[in-house]
């Protein structure tokens, strides 16, 4: 190739070739080429770097190496090995600890644990030989990942010691800060995890840290500065995600309480408007209050309240109440932003999963994510969601993983990857550890005691989960769900007394609920001659059920209303012939 270009006279620098004769007649033509050629190399440029500007806009891997790719797909033993050979790498034995963490999630605890106690010992050495310097950055993550996979393996005590250790050394991390008062509350000691509090470092102008900082407040049971810092975050930013999803949680946890605390300070604070939103929030959860959040919207359409969360609320309740045109129209706002946020591509990726077009919704959440890492909700709920409706079940344990690594003592997010063991993967084995860690960080969270006591119901273990529902109710004594459920283990294990018991408290706390109804009628009937009392009962059920009642319910108080109108007609015709039906009690 060489040798032909050499020959190229018309490319030559020789004075005889024929090129050189034309430029030497036409001096002016050669400045032209030499202007195009210029042009043309810049043109090229941009159009490459607009290429290559067009081919990160649409990176969607969330991953930084092989082995954490291998992670997220649960290809376990690969990541293993990558993550070894990373190790070999280099010195410091973060990747160690990661391994250890790998092991840990796939249950196999001792060795994760000797893993842990090698990256400890190789990190001690390290550091008396070398000195702290070098190492001083990346010390506290090392620890905060020693400490959180010793936590997860159940060593609690190991976990402990990791966690102090590290954080003599590392005394501004925030992160193993975060793990060990996750830690301490473990151990049953609130007054250290208070310290941690006291000593947090908290950034005062980052919206996110001071919403995280009122969450970790209520555990410890200072709900006064929890709500200040809630508050403080939403003003310096009003779309901040994380006050909502600790409102949202709150909710979850008890609608009514969580309802007549805020609208309690707001009643002490009509100026500010932030116990409005939060209230609209809360009423966007329940197709109840529909009505109440309508006005609230209403009320607030005219105020500064950000540009995506107060309009994402706005378009849940317009939803609930009918108008998807409206809900729709709001919802696109948002979608069609030119930059978007971490909150925009999260608002996003709901709404695709909401209408079923969960691909989109996986591309809009890892958006989500590449814009903002550290955002717990896109690992803790929207990622699992996905891969379930995907048909991908087992592609939700990994990222319940990172999120507890952010939030390891957010007791809501625990007692939800256990019930996703229990009921989605069916891996009871897997799902109890996480309740008892649940537990462990939040003994007053009645809502855990229950999820524990459904568990053990659906593996056959009866009296384990009448021990649990009577902890959720000594916790929580007017919660009827609770009643309702304890009478129908009692009438199923026979115990008629105790059952009729629990049904009364059930009726005491609320006369119109059907499922206690239901269940009157169904132990009046099948356990004393009290039969118009029990059809009656039934047809109570039967009356007071509205439009919000689910098809097995309905059904099943339909056709116990039925069965027992044919017993009674049937008694009453021949009182010889009549049978028992047999009726399905609710819960």
């Amino acid at each position: 190739m060489s040798k032909d270009l050499n020959d190229d006279k018309m490319k030559s620098g020789n004075d005889g070739s024929t090129y050189r004769k034309f430029i030497n007649k036409n001096p002016e033509i050669e400045s032209a080429i030499a202007m195009f050629l210029v042009m043309l190399f810049a043109v090229s440029v941009i159009a490459m770097c607009k290429s290559a500007q067009g081919d990160a806009a649409v990176v969607t891997s969330i991953t930084e190496n092989p082995a954490e790719q291998y992670f997220y797909e649960k290809e376990y033993d690969k990541a293993i090995e990558e993550y070894t050979k990373l190790q070999e790498e280099e010195e410091w034995p973060l990747n160690l600890v990661k391994e250890a963490d790998v092991y840990s999630v796939r249950g196999e605890y001792k060795i994760s644990n000797r893993l842990l106690n090698e990256a400890s010992q190789k990190r001690n050495k390290i550091i008396d030989e070398q000195g702290r310097a070098e190492y001083e950055d990346l010390d506290g993550e090392l620890g905060n990942y020693i400490a959180f996979t010793a936590l997860m393996n159940g060593d609690y005590k190991k976990a402990l010691e990791y966690g102090e250790v590290f954080l003599e050394d590392n005394k501004d991390d925030k992160e193993l800060k975060r793990t060990l008062f996750a830690i301490y509350l473990t151990n049953g000691n609130k007054e250290k995890a208070k310290e941690i509090l006291t000593n947090y470092n908290i950034d005062e102008k980052a919206s996110y840290d001071l919403a995280l900082y009122g969450k970790m407040n209520m555990l410890v049971d200072n709900y006064d500065v929890a709500f200040s810092n809630l508050k403080d975050s939403w003003n310096k930013n009003k779309d901040e995600i994380k006050v909502f999803d600790i409102i949202e949680e709150m909710a979850e946890g008890n609608m009514e309480d969580t309802i007549n605390k805020i609208t309690e300070l707001s009643e002490e604070n009509p100026e500010e408007k932030v116990y409005k939103v939060w209230l609209a929030k809360c009423y966007s959860m329940d197709e109840s209050k529909t009505d109440k959040g309508i006005e609230l919207i209403e009320e607030l359409k005219d105020e500064d309240l950000g540009n995506s969360m107060f309009s994402s609320i706005s378009a849940e309740i317009e939803k609930n109440a009918g108008n998807t045109e409206e809900s729709d129209a709001i919802m696109k706002s948002i979608i069609g932003k030119k930059e978007k946020t971490y909150v925009d591509y999260n608002i996003e990726s709901q709404y695709y999963f909401d209408n079923k077009e969960y691909d989109k919704a996986l591309e809009a959440c890892k958006q989500s994510i590449l814009k903002n890492g550290d955002y717990l909700d896109n690992y803790a709920v929207l990622m699992p969601d996905i891969m379930i409706k995907k048909k991908q079940v087992e592609l939700a344990e990994p990222y319940f993983r990172t999120a507890l690594r952010k939030e390891p003592f957010n007791s809501r997010l625990i007692s939800n990857i256990a019930d996703y063991y229990n009921s989605t993967a069916k891996d009871i084995n897997t799902a109890y550890p996480y309740y008892n860690l649940a537990v462990a960080l939040n003994p007053k969270d009645d809502t855990i005691y229950y999820s524990m006591a459904l568990s053990d119901l659906n593996n056959n273990k009866s009296e384990e989960a009448i021990v649990q529902l009577k902890k959720a109710i000594e916790l929580k004594g007017n919660e009827i769900t609770y009643h309702n459920t304890l009478s129908v283990i009692y009438f199923n294990n026979k115990k008629m007394d105790n059952s009729i018991e629990e049904i009364r408290a059930a009726y005491e706390i609320d006369n119109n609920n059907i499922m206690a109804l239901n269940n009157a009628g169904c132990y009046y009937l099948s356990n004393t001659d009290e039969i118009e009392r029990g059809v009656d009962n039934l047809l109570g059920a039967y009356e007071k059920m509205d439009n919000n009642v689910d098809s097995e319910t309905r059904s099943t108080i339909t056709i116990n209303y039925e069965k027992a109108k044919q017993y009674l007609k049937d008694y009453n015709d021949n009182k010889s012939n009549a049978t028992k039906p047999e009726l399905q009690m609710l819960y």
